[in-house]
């Protein structure tokens, strides 16, 4: 890849490859509210959850009522990024 080649050439080395496919999901009453379901190769399967809504109080709303529906209000969350994990599950 090109990008690789020119990072290369300024001395930059690769720390980690980050493999992810990911899939999003739209909900169908409200198109500010949306799902997406990452596979992440050696570090795990991830939900995020992310409601636009211009008002705080309804986006931080909706945002519980969709992880509720889906189960995963009670998972933990994931602070790290996903480098970060894959590094750790590297070592």
């Amino acid at each position: 890849m090109a990008a690789n080649q020119l990072l290369a050439a300024i001395g930059m080395v690769e720390l980690v490859r980050v493999e992810k496919a990911r899939t999003t999901y739209e909900h169908p009453g409200y198109n500010d509210t949306i799902a997406a379901v990452d596979t992440v190769t050696h570090a795990g399967t991830f939900v995020e959850t992310e409601v636009t809504a211009a008002d705080a109080d309804t986006a931080a709303t909706r945002l519980e009522e969709v992880e509720t529906a889906l189960g995963i209000d009670d998972c933990p969350v994931v602070g790290l990024p996903y480098r970060d994990l894959v590094i750790a599950a590297a070592r």
